[in-house]
Protein backbone atom coordinates (compact mmCIF):
# COMPACT_ATOMS: atom_id res chain seq x y z
CA UNK A 1 0.00 0.00 0.00
CA UNK A 2 1.10 3.59 -0.60
CA UNK A 3 -0.28 7.06 0.24
CA UNK A 4 -2.94 8.18 -2.21
CA UNK A 5 -3.62 11.93 -2.12
CA UNK A 6 -4.98 11.84 -5.68
CA UNK A 7 -8.59 11.43 -4.57
CA UNK A 8 -8.39 14.74 -2.74
CA UNK A 9 -6.16 16.52 -5.27
CA UNK A 10 -8.53 15.81 -8.15
CA UNK A 11 -11.42 17.43 -6.28
CA UNK A 12 -9.48 20.48 -5.08
CA UNK A 13 -10.34 19.74 -1.44
CA UNK A 14 -8.46 22.14 0.90
CA UNK A 15 -5.46 20.53 2.57
CA UNK A 16 -6.70 20.99 6.11
CA UNK A 17 -9.86 19.02 5.23
CA UNK A 18 -8.12 16.04 3.67
CA UNK A 19 -7.59 12.66 5.27
CA UNK A 20 -4.70 10.28 4.69
CA UNK A 21 -5.65 7.20 2.73
CA UNK A 22 -3.61 4.23 1.54
CA UNK A 23 -3.98 2.84 -1.98
CA UNK A 24 -3.67 -0.83 -2.88
CA UNK A 25 -3.41 -1.75 -6.57
CA UNK A 26 -3.80 -5.43 -7.34
CA UNK A 27 -0.69 -7.20 -8.63
CA UNK A 28 -0.41 -10.52 -10.44
CA UNK A 29 -0.31 -12.66 -7.29
CA UNK A 30 -3.51 -11.16 -5.91
CA UNK A 31 -5.29 -11.55 -9.24
CA UNK A 32 -4.23 -15.20 -9.55
CA UNK A 33 -5.46 -15.97 -6.04
CA UNK A 34 -8.77 -14.12 -6.44
CA UNK A 35 -9.63 -15.70 -9.79
CA UNK A 36 -8.37 -19.26 -9.47
CA UNK A 37 -11.89 -20.70 -9.16
CA UNK A 38 -13.09 -18.87 -12.27
CA UNK A 39 -10.45 -19.71 -14.89
CA UNK A 40 -10.61 -22.92 -16.90
CA UNK A 41 -7.30 -24.38 -15.74
CA UNK A 42 -7.96 -23.53 -12.09
CA UNK A 43 -4.82 -21.42 -11.85
CA UNK A 44 -6.49 -18.04 -12.12
CA UNK A 45 -5.92 -15.19 -14.53
CA UNK A 46 -2.32 -13.91 -14.54
CA UNK A 47 -3.13 -10.20 -14.78
CA UNK A 48 -5.66 -7.60 -15.86
CA UNK A 49 -7.34 -7.20 -18.23
CA UNK A 50 -8.96 -10.63 -18.38
CA UNK A 51 -12.23 -11.87 -19.94
CA UNK A 52 -15.42 -11.30 -17.98
CA UNK A 53 -18.83 -12.80 -18.72
CA UNK A 54 -21.87 -11.51 -16.87
CA UNK A 55 -25.09 -13.46 -17.18
CA UNK A 56 -25.52 -15.05 -20.59
CA UNK A 57 -25.17 -12.02 -22.86
CA UNK A 58 -22.63 -9.53 -21.54
CA UNK A 59 -19.08 -10.16 -22.74
CA UNK A 60 -16.25 -7.85 -21.74
CA UNK A 61 -13.06 -7.62 -19.75
CA UNK A 62 -12.19 -6.79 -16.17
CA UNK A 63 -9.68 -3.96 -16.41
CA UNK A 64 -8.75 -2.58 -12.98
CA UNK A 65 -8.72 -3.62 -9.33
CA UNK A 66 -7.79 -1.21 -6.55
CA UNK A 67 -8.74 -0.29 -3.01
CA UNK A 68 -8.38 2.67 -0.68
CA UNK A 69 -8.00 2.16 3.06
CA UNK A 70 -9.23 5.26 4.87
CA UNK A 71 -8.81 6.32 8.50
CA UNK A 72 -11.13 4.46 10.80
CA UNK A 73 -10.31 1.19 8.99
CA UNK A 74 -12.83 1.83 6.21
CA UNK A 75 -11.93 0.04 3.00
CA UNK A 76 -13.39 1.07 -0.36
CA UNK A 77 -12.64 -1.38 -3.18
CA UNK A 78 -13.07 -0.42 -6.84
CA UNK A 79 -13.35 -2.91 -9.69
CA UNK A 80 -13.53 -1.62 -13.25
CA UNK A 81 -14.72 -3.45 -16.36
CA UNK A 82 -15.41 -2.60 -19.98
CA UNK A 83 -18.10 -4.07 -22.24
CA UNK A 84 -18.73 -3.62 -25.95
CA UNK A 85 -22.41 -4.42 -25.99
CA UNK A 86 -24.37 -3.92 -29.25
CA UNK A 87 -27.40 -1.73 -28.73
CA UNK A 88 -29.47 -3.14 -31.57
CA UNK A 89 -32.77 -1.67 -32.66
CA UNK A 90 -34.40 -1.66 -29.23
CA UNK A 91 -32.73 0.54 -26.61
CA UNK A 92 -35.11 -0.88 -24.00
CA UNK A 93 -33.65 -4.36 -24.39
CA UNK A 94 -30.13 -2.96 -24.19
CA UNK A 95 -30.82 -1.06 -20.97
CA UNK A 96 -32.54 -4.08 -19.43
CA UNK A 97 -29.48 -6.22 -20.21
CA UNK A 98 -27.34 -3.92 -18.04
CA UNK A 99 -29.19 -4.64 -14.80
CA UNK A 100 -26.74 -7.44 -13.95
CA UNK A 101 -23.94 -4.86 -13.75
CA UNK A 102 -25.52 -2.93 -10.91
CA UNK A 103 -24.10 -5.11 -8.13
CA UNK A 104 -20.80 -7.02 -7.82
CA UNK A 105 -22.70 -9.52 -5.72
CA UNK A 106 -24.27 -10.70 -9.00
CA UNK A 107 -20.84 -11.37 -10.54
CA UNK A 108 -19.01 -14.23 -8.75
CA UNK A 109 -15.45 -13.31 -9.74
CA UNK A 110 -15.88 -9.68 -8.62
CA UNK A 111 -17.55 -10.84 -5.42
CA UNK A 112 -14.50 -13.04 -4.79
CA UNK A 113 -12.10 -10.16 -5.47
CA UNK A 114 -13.83 -7.89 -2.97
CA UNK A 115 -13.94 -10.55 -0.26
CA UNK A 116 -10.24 -11.29 -0.73
CA UNK A 117 -9.46 -7.57 -0.54
CA UNK A 118 -11.41 -7.37 2.72
CA UNK A 119 -9.50 -10.35 4.12
CA UNK A 120 -6.11 -8.83 3.28
CA UNK A 121 -7.07 -5.48 4.79
CA UNK A 122 -8.29 -7.17 7.98
CA UNK A 123 -4.92 -8.77 8.72
CA UNK A 124 -3.62 -7.50 12.01
CA UNK A 125 -6.98 -5.93 12.82
CA UNK A 126 -10.04 -7.11 14.65
CA UNK A 127 -12.56 -8.89 12.44
CA UNK A 128 -15.08 -6.36 13.72
CA UNK A 129 -13.05 -3.53 12.21
CA UNK A 130 -13.10 -4.82 8.64
CA UNK A 131 -15.65 -7.56 8.14
CA UNK A 132 -16.62 -9.92 5.39
CA UNK A 133 -19.82 -8.14 4.34
CA UNK A 134 -19.80 -5.04 2.19
CA UNK A 135 -22.06 -2.35 0.78
CA UNK A 136 -22.05 -1.54 -2.91
CA UNK A 137 -22.28 1.55 -5.09
CA UNK A 138 -22.28 1.11 -8.86
CA UNK A 139 -21.10 3.50 -11.58
CA UNK A 140 -21.95 3.02 -15.26
CA UNK A 141 -20.58 5.07 -18.13
CA UNK A 142 -22.62 4.35 -21.27
CA UNK A 143 -21.71 5.67 -24.71
CA UNK A 144 -24.70 5.31 -27.00
CA UNK A 145 -24.50 5.10 -30.82
CA UNK A 146 -26.42 8.34 -31.21
CA UNK A 147 -25.20 11.78 -32.17
CA UNK A 148 -24.85 14.71 -29.83
CA UNK A 149 -27.90 16.31 -31.45
CA UNK A 150 -30.09 13.19 -31.13
CA UNK A 151 -29.24 11.73 -27.75
CA UNK A 152 -31.56 13.91 -25.65
CA UNK A 153 -34.59 12.96 -27.74
CA UNK A 154 -33.62 9.26 -27.65
CA UNK A 155 -33.23 9.21 -23.87
CA UNK A 156 -36.44 11.15 -23.38
CA UNK A 157 -38.36 8.34 -25.10
CA UNK A 158 -36.87 5.80 -22.70
CA UNK A 159 -37.44 7.51 -19.35
CA UNK A 160 -39.10 4.42 -17.93
CA UNK A 161 -36.11 2.22 -18.79
CA UNK A 162 -33.65 4.79 -17.42
CA UNK A 163 -35.46 5.00 -14.10
CA UNK A 164 -35.73 1.21 -13.90
CA UNK A 165 -31.99 0.75 -14.46
CA UNK A 166 -31.10 3.34 -11.83
CA UNK A 167 -33.33 1.93 -9.10
CA UNK A 168 -32.90 -1.74 -10.03
CA UNK A 169 -36.39 -2.55 -11.27
CA UNK A 170 -35.91 -5.39 -13.81
CA UNK A 171 -39.44 -4.97 -15.19
CA UNK A 172 -39.79 -1.30 -16.22
CA UNK A 173 -43.39 -1.75 -17.29
CA UNK A 174 -44.41 -2.18 -13.64
CA UNK A 175 -43.26 1.31 -12.59
CA UNK A 176 -45.84 4.01 -11.97
CA UNK A 177 -45.43 7.31 -13.78
CA UNK A 178 -44.99 9.21 -10.50
CA UNK A 179 -42.09 6.93 -9.57
CA UNK A 180 -40.40 7.58 -12.92
CA UNK A 181 -40.86 11.33 -12.57
CA UNK A 182 -39.55 11.37 -9.01
CA UNK A 183 -36.44 9.34 -9.93
CA UNK A 184 -35.51 11.56 -12.88
CA UNK A 185 -36.36 14.86 -11.20
CA UNK A 186 -33.97 14.01 -8.35
CA UNK A 187 -31.08 14.39 -10.82
CA UNK A 188 -32.50 17.33 -12.75
CA UNK A 189 -30.14 19.94 -11.29
CA UNK A 190 -27.14 17.84 -12.31
CA UNK A 191 -28.11 18.24 -15.96
CA UNK A 192 -28.84 21.95 -16.33
CA UNK A 193 -25.43 22.89 -17.73
CA UNK A 194 -25.16 20.70 -20.81
CA UNK A 195 -27.27 19.06 -23.49
CA UNK A 196 -26.26 15.86 -25.23
CA UNK A 197 -25.42 13.94 -22.05
CA UNK A 198 -27.25 12.75 -18.94
CA UNK A 199 -26.17 11.99 -15.36
CA UNK A 200 -28.58 10.10 -13.10
CA UNK A 201 -27.67 9.49 -9.46
CA UNK A 202 -29.30 7.93 -6.43
CA UNK A 203 -28.36 6.05 -3.24
CA UNK A 204 -27.49 2.86 -5.15
CA UNK A 205 -25.25 4.27 -7.87
CA UNK A 206 -25.01 6.59 -10.86
CA UNK A 207 -25.23 6.33 -14.65
CA UNK A 208 -23.62 8.71 -17.13
CA UNK A 209 -24.83 8.67 -20.74
CA UNK A 210 -22.79 10.30 -23.52
CA UNK A 211 -23.23 10.34 -27.32
CA UNK A 212 -21.07 8.67 -29.92
CA UNK A 213 -17.84 10.32 -31.02
CA UNK A 214 -15.48 12.57 -29.13
CA UNK A 215 -17.08 14.29 -26.13
CA UNK A 216 -17.24 18.07 -26.57
CA UNK A 217 -19.37 19.16 -23.62
CA UNK A 218 -18.41 21.25 -20.57
CA UNK A 219 -18.04 18.28 -18.20
CA UNK A 220 -14.61 16.91 -19.04
CA UNK A 221 -13.80 13.66 -17.20
CA UNK A 222 -17.20 13.84 -15.52
CA UNK A 223 -17.56 10.10 -15.03
CA UNK A 224 -14.13 9.76 -13.41
CA UNK A 225 -14.63 12.78 -11.16
CA UNK A 226 -18.08 11.62 -10.05
CA UNK A 227 -16.70 8.12 -9.43
CA UNK A 228 -13.99 9.61 -7.17
CA UNK A 229 -16.62 11.61 -5.30
CA UNK A 230 -18.65 8.42 -4.86
CA UNK A 231 -15.55 6.78 -3.36
CA UNK A 232 -15.27 9.56 -0.77
CA UNK A 233 -19.02 9.41 -0.11
CA UNK A 234 -18.82 5.63 0.36
CA UNK A 235 -16.04 6.13 2.90
CA UNK A 236 -18.13 8.74 4.73
CA UNK A 237 -21.14 6.44 4.79
CA UNK A 238 -19.02 3.52 5.99
CA UNK A 239 -17.40 5.48 8.79
CA UNK A 240 -20.62 7.12 9.99
CA UNK A 241 -22.36 3.76 9.92
CA UNK A 242 -19.68 1.38 11.20
CA UNK A 243 -17.17 3.57 13.05
CA UNK A 244 -18.66 3.45 16.54
CA UNK A 245 -16.38 0.62 17.69
CA UNK A 246 -13.41 2.54 16.33
CA UNK A 247 -14.55 5.62 18.26
CA UNK A 248 -14.71 3.61 21.47
CA UNK A 249 -11.11 2.42 21.07
CA UNK A 250 -9.57 5.48 19.35
CA UNK A 251 -11.70 8.42 20.42
CA UNK A 252 -9.30 11.25 19.56
CA UNK A 253 -8.69 9.92 16.05
CA UNK A 254 -12.39 9.33 15.51
CA UNK A 255 -13.20 12.89 16.55
CA UNK A 256 -10.68 14.19 14.01
CA UNK A 257 -12.30 12.16 11.23
CA UNK A 258 -15.75 13.26 12.37
CA UNK A 259 -14.79 16.96 12.25
CA UNK A 260 -13.53 16.64 8.69
CA UNK A 261 -16.64 14.78 7.59
CA UNK A 262 -18.79 17.38 9.32
CA UNK A 263 -17.20 20.08 7.18
CA UNK A 264 -17.51 18.01 4.00
CA UNK A 265 -21.20 17.42 4.61
CA UNK A 266 -22.37 20.75 6.03
CA UNK A 267 -20.33 23.02 3.72
CA UNK A 268 -20.21 21.18 0.37
CA UNK A 269 -19.89 24.32 -1.75
CA UNK A 270 -16.81 25.43 0.18
CA UNK A 271 -15.13 22.04 0.22
CA UNK A 272 -15.57 21.57 -3.54
CA UNK A 273 -15.46 25.15 -4.77
CA UNK A 274 -13.25 24.40 -7.81
CA UNK A 275 -16.21 23.19 -9.88
CA UNK A 276 -19.89 23.99 -9.50
CA UNK A 277 -20.76 20.72 -11.27
CA UNK A 278 -18.70 18.76 -8.75
CA UNK A 279 -20.23 20.51 -5.76
CA UNK A 280 -23.69 19.70 -7.16
CA UNK A 281 -22.73 16.05 -7.58
CA UNK A 282 -21.31 15.96 -4.05
CA UNK A 283 -24.48 17.52 -2.65
CA UNK A 284 -26.52 14.91 -4.52
CA UNK A 285 -24.39 12.14 -3.00
CA UNK A 286 -24.82 13.64 0.48
CA UNK A 287 -28.59 13.52 0.04
CA UNK A 288 -28.66 10.11 -1.64
CA UNK A 289 -26.54 8.39 1.01
CA UNK A 290 -28.22 10.28 3.87
CA UNK A 291 -24.89 11.57 5.09
CA UNK A 292 -26.51 14.52 6.87
CA UNK A 293 -28.74 12.21 8.92
CA UNK A 294 -25.82 9.89 9.64
CA UNK A 295 -23.72 12.85 10.80
CA UNK A 296 -26.51 14.00 13.13
CA UNK A 297 -26.71 10.50 14.61
CA UNK A 298 -22.96 10.59 15.26
CA UNK A 299 -23.25 14.00 16.87
CA UNK A 300 -25.94 12.67 19.16
CA UNK A 301 -23.81 9.61 19.97
CA UNK A 302 -20.73 11.71 20.84
CA UNK A 303 -22.67 14.20 22.96
CA UNK A 304 -24.45 11.43 24.83
CA UNK A 305 -21.13 9.67 25.43
CA UNK A 306 -19.58 12.91 26.78
CA UNK A 307 -22.54 13.51 29.11
CA UNK A 308 -22.25 10.02 30.58
CA UNK A 309 -18.50 10.22 31.16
Amino acid sequence: MFPHPGLFNSQGIPRHLRLESQRFEAKDGFILLATRDFEANGKGFPRTPFPLTVGTDLQGSLTTISADLFPGNILVTRVGAKFDQPVGHDLSDFLTSLHMLRSPKNIPVINSIIHLMNSLAARGRSSREIGGSFETYFALSIQLPHSFQAIDAVLNVHKRDLAALLIGAPHPETLREEVISRVLEASEELNTKAVGELLLLNRQGFIHFIPTGQYRGPHLRRFERTRDLATLASFARGFLREGFDYANSSRAQALGIYKNLEHWITHPNLVLDVSKSQSLAWTALIDALQLGDRLAAWDDYLLRDDASS
